[in-house]
């Protein structure tokens, strides 16, 4: 919402059953499991309604998952393989393009050859594949203390399709562009945990490593006898991730009904990115046009948050919990980037280092309530404030006074509702 006005709304629905299988083998206790998870997940721009509409058909997510373990007196290991594929597939119909009522120039070599380019109704599909691989290890110091290592390592295959209809002279017909994204991820956690009688204590600190590669290729590229006239390979973009934080938590368990969780946790994010897109050829006149974008971009976040949680069963079929949180951040956006026009529209060079001062508010309740023997009905819900402010460069001029008339921001958003329904077999 912006001043009383809808901006955009979103619309999700899920449903997902899950199998598990208990095995022993050599006394080994072992798990096998499989989920089938369906969902749907639609938006709509309220400010672009005569412009473009879009649709979204998710198939389902299946998910199969192995886990085997080792049990002593002293000490747990287990390992766990997961495997998941799943399909989806969207429609973009574009009813209008965009048309600069000042630029002539940028309208002749771009915005007015994309309606030929791309026509009226471009469509997506996908393909995604992940594979995932655990291990874990627990040791009991005592009956108070115990601590357990988590290392995690996670592939990812995902295959993007795009196909649109060209009409120009030159380039006219069906175009097919392929899009795959691959991506590993690898997680090493280190968890410790300390018992008194109504109190645990709790110490968290991990470190996650992530390396992801999106490229976008031409699978049908016009030919003149063997020349070319598309572009082959439109986009090659690595992006990578480093985060380590750590935390400490405390439960108090005040009766049988009753508990309080608090806790404070730390951590860096780094976000780096640099990519390299191209334009399909939009037309000739008299040279094939083609635009290109650089960018090269590093983004770097400190936080502090602090949690609260509340539990609380009044009834024995009805107990609710309430979430309180607020993250305390800064954040540097760095960034290089080099737009390329074709005939006299220009080149372009924007690059800058931006500091941020991020501060975010979350407050949640979810409650469940059980109708049945096997059935409890599930309801939550989430408010999010985020206030980010841009922090003034110049650092050594004194700060101007106080307006006497503050403008003020009447910005809404960030509330999710959920509904669920659960049955246990």
């Amino acid at each position: 919402w912006l001043n009383d006005k809808l901006i955009l709304s979103s619309n999700q629905y899920d449903a997902n059953t899950k199998l598990i299988l208990p095995f022993s083998y050599s006394q080994m206790p072992g798990i096998i499991s499989v989920k089938l998870n369906y969902s749907n997940f639609s938006f709509k721009d309220k400010t672009s309604n005569d412009d473009v509409d879009a649709s979204i058909t998710h198939w389902p997510l299946y998910t199969l998952t192995g886990v085997v373990g080792i049990q002593s007196q002293k000490y747990k290991i287990g390992f766990s393989a997961e495997f998941a594929y799943g399909q989806s597939q969207s429609t973009l119909h574009i009813k209008k393009y965009y048309h600069d009522p000042e630029d002539d120039l940028v309208n002749r070599y771009f915005y007015d050859l994309l309606p030929t380019t791309f026509g009226e109704k471009i469509e997506f599909k996908s393909e995604h594949k992940y594979y995932r691989l655990s291990g874990e290890y627990k040791y009991l110091f005592n009956e108070k203390i115990q601590s357990s290592l988590l290392v995690d390592r996670l592939w990812i295959k995902n295959e993007y399709s795009l196909s649109y209809t060209n009409s120009s002279d030159r380039l006219a017909g069906e175009k097919k562009l392929a899009a795959p994204l691959d991506g590993d991820i690898y997680h090493i956690r280190c968890m410790n945990e300390v018992f008194f009688e109504d109190l645990t204590l709790r110490t968290d600190i991990g470190y996650r490593k992530s390396n992801i590669l999106f490229a976008l290729t031409a699978l049908n590229p016009t030919k003149s006898g063997n020349i070319y006239l598309d572009i082959r390979e439109l986009a090659d973009s690595p992006l990578s991730s480093e985060q380590i934080g750590g935390g400490l938590g405390v439960e108090w368990k005040m009766n049988r009904i009753m508990a309080l969780n608090l806790s404070i946790t730390t951590g860096n994010n780094s976000i780096h990115g640099q990519g390299k897109f191209e334009t399909p050829v939009l037309g000739f006149e008299p040279l094939p046009i083609a635009h290109q974008f650089e960018s090269d971009f590093e983004f770097d976040i400190d936080s502090w948050s602090y949690g609260l949680e509340w539990k609380h069963n009044p009834l024995k079929k009805l107990g609710y919990k309430i979430n309180i949180e607020y993250i305390d951040g800064l954040g540097i956006l760095a960034y290089d980037n080099l737009a390329k026009m074709e005939f006299g529209i220009g080149t372009s060079r924007f690059d800058d280092k931006i500091h941020y001062q991020i501060d975010m508010y979350r407050g949640g309740l979810s409650m469940n309530y059980k109708i049945l023997k096997k059935y409890y009905l599930t309801a939550n819900i989430e408010q999010i404030f985020p206030d980010i402010v841009e922090q003034k460069k110049n650092k050594t001029s004194k700060p101007s006074p106080p307006s006497k008339e503050k403008k003020k921001r009447f910005y809404w958003g960030g509330t999710i509702y959920s509904l669920g329904l659960n049955y246990i077999f």
